[in-house]
């Protein structure tokens, strides 16, 4: 927690309030070793209280062993994707503490003039022009809605008519594509869930994109629960194929409210964290790390700073999935809630 405050001190951040508590979930005994599994949840509100209460909760396993009748931390694992750091031989908090305080923002930018044809072609099918649609529907992507989920099932929340894949090796995308679902228009009910109902995709081939309450009750291609799946999705998608629709940029310049977020934490070409982008400041185009608050699921975070969560690493690379919208029958109808 104390890395966690300084970053905030640094950056000329108050804080207001801020609690800390930890959630048992299971402690399990074999003779001399005892395996202890836990979520340590931090809460803050900052000097710009509007923003609401932020939430870092990295979940650990950690096991003790008795050793000349000590109880001794053994191993500790943790599934947050930059917590491990932590935890590196060669990790040193003062170092780190004195890079936060003298690294500068790196502003970066992309290419304005592809995202302003893809905010065109949207804004095109919001004013009502569906001559080129076929027999297709066109879906514009709520952000506010998108927004909405995360608040309610964002950090270490989790909506029980989805499967948590928290512990099949993490549950970040599941949630992403939840998030998307909602902005899509999907209904909150475990009937329609269950049922695969649209904005969901079923019996389309290699457009197929859906999730209910059963684990890997999924697309065969992992689509709606796996990172680099679901980019490949999305990259692979064109004309009017059913299903979400996006632009990939490399960065975060063109984050927008909503969109996703992935991380590849050694730069080694695997991409393995989504994080749903929950608010942001500045200019499109322009944004950069210190622009950006992010939600996820394991790690378990929700309206954290995403500076905060990748200043630790050297050589990670982002990218960003700007969602522009969702191919469905025209038969499809949005609901109204």
């Amino acid at each position: 927690m104390r890395y966690d405050k300084e970053k905030l001190k640094y950056a000329n951040y108050k804080i207001l309030w801020d609690n800390i508590s930890i959630d048992f979930f299971n402690i399990t005994f074999d003779n001399d070793k005892v395996i202890v599994d836990l979520q340590e949840i931090y809460k803050d509100i900052l000097q710009n209280y509007s923003y609401g209460i932020s939430i870092d909760a990295p979940r650990y396993s950690i096991q003790l062993q008795k050793i000349e009748n000590k109880w001794l931390i053994t191993n500790i694992e943790s599934p947050d994707e930059i917590d491990t750091t932590f935890m590196e031989d060669d990790f040193n908090l003062e170092e780190a503490l004195d890079w936060i305080k003298n690294e500068k923002p790196n502003q970066s930018n992309e290419n304005i003039e592809k995202y302003k044809k893809v905010k065109e072609f949207e804004e095109k099918i919001q004013s009502g022009d569906y001559s080129i649609l076929a027999n297709k529907k066109f879906t514009s992507y709520n952000r506010t809605r998108a927004q909405k989920y995360m608040e309610s099932y964002g950090g270490s929340k989790r909506n029980s008519k989805f499967f948590d894949y928290s512990k099949q090796g993490g549950d970040c995308q599941n949630f992403a594509s939840q998030c998307l679902w909602y902005g899509f228009g999907g209904t909150d009910s475990k009937s329609t869930i269950e049922a695969k109902a649209f904005p969901m995709i079923t019996n389309s081939g290699d457009r197929d994109w859906y999730q209910t309450s059963k684990q890997n009750d999924t697309p065969k291609s992992w689509v709606w629960t796996g990172v680099d799946e679901f980019f490949e999705y999305i990259e692979e998608g064109s004309g009017f194929d059913l299903g979400p629709h996006g632009t990939v940029y490399d960065g975060v310049a063109y984050a927008e409210v909503g969109d996703i977020i992935q991380i590849d934490i050694e730069s080694d070409g695997e991409f393995n964290h989504s994080y749903v982008v929950y608010r942001v400041q500045g200019t499109t185009g322009s944004r950069t790390s210190h622009d950006i608050w992010v939600t996820s699921h394991t790690a378990d975070i929700h309206n954290i700073l995403l500076y905060d969560r990748i200043n630790t690493l050297d050589n990670c690379e982002l990218r960003t999935i700007n969602i522009t919208g969702h191919w469905g029958p025209d038969s499809y109808v949005n609901p109204t809630e």
